[in-house]
């Protein structure tokens, strides 16, 4: 069986798809919604699109704030308006996609029903911080029950990387879009790697960035802007990485071990880094 990937065009506009079905009267997202749908129009088809002119048609100003039954009307038809031209745009890409060639288009085979990826978590970091990668990545395992070698993507760490002779720039895009999270590793070596920036600015877009911060002595007025509203735990405190593995467990669905396993795994793991 061959399932073709939906490409990141598609998931953009779905998402505002999404967002744009959750607006409610009174709502102070509407314009906001009409201003990303506009950008993301002219990123996806162009400038010169005829869709920007009926994004442009949508204007809510003097609608929001007003909370009677002919405005809630208005506001509930032109939603579900703007939503079927959103619908005309996702079958317009998916038609495009369907007509490219075949050797342009990501396929996965499978003989089971299940085509999706078991990764759970990438690991965007530098090279040189090897060694404390693979004590974070032992931790990872020893905690979960339910969290294996092969629902981790580590491309420094022996078994957790790449297959010889594997395009790695395509199986960093092909790993980062399939995850759940990139695991973003904050340290003075990352910050200065162009490829895990690549990764992380990825990773933000797609909001599945997940930084932690594994250097005490990082020079936090170097670290990208795409980080600044984004909660990094300390995993070389042990209440930050007690709190960090909770967040994963939460986010990821993961169930951890009994208190007396964790508490040794991450004494272990504090002494070791």
């Amino acid at each position: 069986m061959k399932i073709y990937i939906m490409s990141p065009n598609y998931e953009l506009l779905d998402s505002l798809r999404k967002e744009t079905s959750n607006l409610v009267n009174n709502d102070k997202n509407w314009n906001k919604v009409i201003a990303r749908a506009e950008m993301i129009v002219k990123k996806i088809f162009g400038n010169n699109s005829e869709y920007i002119e009926k994004i442009k048609s949508f204007d809510f100003s003097g609608y929001i704030s007003i909370n009677d039954g002919s405005h809630s009307a208005f506001l509930n038809t032109h939603r579900d308006k703007l939503i079927g031209l959103i619908d005309v745009m996702l079958e317009d890409i998916q038609l495009s996609e369907e007509s490219e060639p075949q050797n342009n288009k990501l396929v996965v085979e499978s003989n089971t029903e299940s085509t999706m990826s078991p990764i759970k978590i990438f690991i965007s970091h530098s090279s040189k911080d090897k060694e404390i990668i693979s004590h974070l990545i032992e931790l990872l395992t020893g905690v979960f029950s339910d969290l294996s070698d092969e629902h981790i993507r580590c491309s420094s760490i022996h078994g957790y990387g790449f297959k010889t002779g594997e395009d790695f720039l395509d199986e960093i895009k092909k790993d980062s879009d399939f995850c759940e999270i990139v695991l973003s590793v904050l340290t003075d070596n990352s910050i200065g790697s162009k490829m895990y920036l690549i990764e992380s600015g990825i990773a933000w877009y797609f909001n599945k960035l997940f930084p932690v911060i594994l250097d005490e002595y990082m020079e936090y007025n170097k670290v990208p802007t795409i980080f600044s509203t984004k909660i990094a735990r300390k995993l070389f405190e042990g209440e930050a990485v007690h709190q960090f593995l909770n967040d994963l467990s939460s986010k990821l669905n993961l169930k951890m071990k009994e208190s007396v396993i964790v508490n040794k795994r991450v004494n272990k793991y504090l002494e070791a880094i």
